[in-house]
């Protein structure tokens, strides 16, 4: 049986795995955001590949300014300096620039999900 973690833009391990499905180097590989096991690195892009371990449930955080990186905030505001990288699905306080509404003040922090 092969590794059913997936790495960052190139698909399955591939390794052997263990009953788990998971080979030595993903087995015990956690979360970065809650802590759950790891069933896939992050594949946000910014000067390379994120590629921090994530479960199903998690994801790169959206910031401020709509996007998956803060390279670009408006303005030149920045995220709160609590702004974690990575969250739950399900705890995004940010819509993606794509996603917003004609009126939604991108600006503003009053733009979420």
């Amino acid at each position: 049986m092969k590794c059913k973690f997936n790495k960052a833009l190139i698909g399955r391990c591939g390794n052997e795995a263990d009953d788990s499905g998971y080979c030595k180097e993903h087995k015990d590989l956690v979360c970065c955001s809650c802590g759950e096991k790891a069933t896939h690195e992050c594949e946000v892009l910014m000067d390379k590949a994120c590629r921090a371990p994530l479960c199903d449930e998690c994801e790169h955080s959206i910031y401020p300014n709509g996007c998956e990186t803060d390279f670009m905030e408006p303005k030149g505001e920045k995220a709160p300096d609590d702004f974690k990288p990575h969250r739950k699905k399900t705890e995004q306080i940010y819509k993606l620039w794509h996603e917003r509404e004609e009126d939604d003040d991108i600006y503003s922090n009053k733009v979420v999900k």
